[in-house]
């Protein structure tokens, strides 16, 4: 039973980490107890473990007024004059952070001087 609990507790791990949010997994032991007249009882057992299910990422789509699926919201209005600029920002190369303090920091502030 060791065994099965340990293998259910790494495949938890994996699968919460593959899909960042929380999974279950289910380890069930079953015993049975068979008793004759003499008053010898025999038991056997049983376990059962129950591993998360694989990562899977939901689709969403949307429903025409024909009954087709499309990706685009068919009730969404058109905004009239956007197009796409080639070389926008996702094309472009990550920009290199920038180093400064907060603006509400007060506390690097220079004391004042007397004059």
């Amino acid at each position: 039973m060791s065994d099965e609990l340990f293998e259910l507790g790494r495949r938890l791990v994996h699968e919460t980490t593959a899909r960042d949010r929380t999974c279950t997994g289910e380890l069930t032991l079953k015993i049975k107890l068979k008793a004759d007249r003499s008053g010898l009882v025999a038991t056997s057992y049983e376990i059962k473990r129950k591993d998360p299910s694989k990562s899977t990422t939901p689709g969403f789509a949307y429903l025409t007024a024909g009954g087709n699926l499309t990706s685009e919201n068919p009730r969404q209005a058109e905004l009239p004059g956007l197009r796409e600029v080639p070389g926008g920002r996702a094309n472009s190369p990550p920009r290199e952070p920038t180093v400064g303090r907060d603006i509400d920091d007060r506390s690097n502030r220079a004391a004042p001087r007397e004059v």
